[in-house]
């Protein structure tokens, strides 16, 4: 079980285009040996084509999906 999160940001370089970026964040999650246990989704994703594009990746593997809200982030940011 993994300890700590991935955030795929950090692992795709500045000079990446989109597809680019999504290869390799998608890849994140089809890899057995990178593979997640879950999904945290941060607000404003609906604006988001690639993050559409992992909620139905890891929904379509198993992945529980974490949906978070502002109010969610505030609280975690006092706690």
């Amino acid at each position: 079980m993994r300890k700590s999160p991935i955030v795929p940001h950090d692992l795709v370089h500045k000079s990446c285009n989109h597809t680019q970026a999504m290869h390799t964040c998608l890849g994140l999650l089809t890899n057995p040996a990178t593979r997640p246990d879950g999904i945290v989704v941060l607000p404003g994703w609906e604006k988001s084509e690639g993050t559409m594009m992992e909620i139905q990746l890891a929904d379509n593997l198993g992945l529980p999906i974490t949906f978070l809200s502002h109010l969610d982030i505030v609280k975690m940011q006092h706690a």
